[in-house]
């Protein structure tokens, strides 16, 4: 279910992928161990949520990905490379809500514990953080541009250029 969930978001082939997610969601909790529904559980809303980010709907995809962080967290760890994933999926969402300081709290912890795990390189998730942690170094400078560059309002009746320009 969770690699072919994965290969419907790829192909954005979406509501095939929030199908399968559902699926996923509705497997007796009596034929598995808790401890496994809860993990099945925390997969499909990361499932759903990344949908819903490739759909451009942040507000649904930050129902489905904040609890499945909160879960994945309880069940893992925080800072551990199975949560490494659910961490960049968070740090994308901030970023294309344009709040690059959130993003980067919950990418940082997506690349440490994807860098201190021996099969960081072997996982296309290390790849993604890294992309995310990019995007997210763009926006700052942009940021810092736009703030370092505006005028203030008295500004305005001035040239900024030298006269000699």
């Amino acid at each position: 279910y969770i690699i072919q969930t994965e290969y419907y978001i790829l192909q954005k082939q979406f509501q095939e992928a929030h199908d399968l997610a559902t699926e996923l969601s509705y497997i007796p909790k009596s034929k598995i161990p808790s401890a496994k529904y809860h993990e099945l559980s925390a997969q499909s809303q990361y499932l759903h949520g990344i949908a819903y980010l490739r759909e451009n709907q942040l507000d649904k995809a930050f129902q489905e990905l904040e609890p499945a962080l909160l879960c994945a967290n309880k069940i893992y760890g925080k800072d551990t490379l199975q949560c490494s994933k659910y961490n960049t999926a968070m740090g994308e969402y901030y970023l294309l809500l344009n709040e690059p300081l959130k993003a980067k709290t919950y990418l940082e912890r997506a690349v440490k514990a994807l860098e201190t795990s021996k099969l960081a390189v072997q996982t296309e998730y290390y790849g993604d953080a890294l992309f995310f942690m990019a995007q997210y170094h763009l926006q700052e400078e942009d940021y810092t541009c736009l703030l370092y560059t505006s005028p203030s309002p008295r500004d305005r009746q001035k040239s900024r250029m030298p006269s000699s320009a």
